[in-house]
């Protein structure tokens, strides 16, 4: 009996959610605007973390770091709006599972390269 993993990729993408967000946030000009500052911000040599000032961090390091958590606020923050609280339990959950799925880093690394 052989064993078969199941490819669960999406266009290149970590997975369906990743590509899901990802799509969103690619396609949307204001939010792809406003990523792409933020990432040149985070990119600019004198902003230095603590971490990297620590050397915990490389300075990319730093700045994935810093624009993933960017991201995933970001997303969170559009998905948390009264339409959502108007939702019902299971709805919600369906809606915070799928977030859960999505590899931000992925995402911000793909801001980073372009």
């Amino acid at each position: 009996m052989s064993t078969m993993t199941e490819d669960t990729t999406n266009q290149g993408w970590a997975n369906y959610a990743t590509w899901g967000v990802a799509l969103i946030l690619n396609n949307e000009e204001a939010l792809y605007a406003e990523i792409r500052v933020t990432a040149q911000d985070y990119n600019d040599p004198e902003n230095i973390s603590s971490q990297e000032k620590d050397g915990i961090w490389t300075h990319e390091e730093a700045v994935r770091y810093q624009l993933e958590d960017y991201i995933k606020e970001m997303v969170g923050e559009l998905c948390e709006n009264d339409a959502l609280n108007a939702l019902n339990l299971m709805q919600q959950q369906v809606i915070s599972a799928g977030l859960a799925e999505v590899d931000f880093a992925e995402i911000a690394q793909s801001f980073l390269e372009d």
